[in-house]
């Protein structure tokens, strides 16, 4: 079996994940807002018993904090924290790995805080690190 990636649109922009990672795609499920949770995240939903955070679309660099709307698929992954929810507009294609490459992203990859992309068809796909990202989230808290 071959590493597979699965392409992502996220509020228009486009990014890339690796299929390991995601433990299912979920469509029009409810999100519980939580009073106290850390900033970053956008609420709760339940998936096969488990309470999973999904980050708000602003955690994901390059998206504006100003970002509203439904999120139609929330893509469920796996990190070394647990199970975490990611909001996307759709799965654009899972392509096989060696299909393209993985590198470090070009100089001037919007948005600049990913070190990596996978090249596919001559187009880089910056690569979300969940893990990286889930640590880079600040502590502190909303209290709204």
């Amino acid at each position: 079996m071959t590493a597979k990636i699965c392409l992502l649109s996220v509020t228009g922009r486009e990014y890339a994940l690796p299929v390991a990672q995601i433990r299912h795609i979920l469509a029009e499920l409810p999100v519980f807002p939580l009073v106290r949770l850390r900033r970053g995240f956008a609420g709760v939903f339940l998936f096969a018993g488990e309470i999973i955070p999904l980050l708000a679309p602003s955690a994901i660099p390059g998206m504006d904090a100003d970002t509203s709307g439904a999120i139609p698929y929330i893509v469920v992954c796996e990190s070394d924290y647990g199970g975490v929810g990611v909001p996307v507009e759709r799965a654009v294609r899972i392509v096989e790995t060696s299909d393209g490459a993985i590198s470090p992203a070009p100089p001037g990859t919007e948005p600049e805080m990913f070190s990596q992309a996978f090249f596919w068809r001559d187009k880089p796909y910056p690569l979300l690190d969940i893990d990286t990202l889930l640590a880079q989230l600040p502590y502190q808290y909303e209290f709204e």
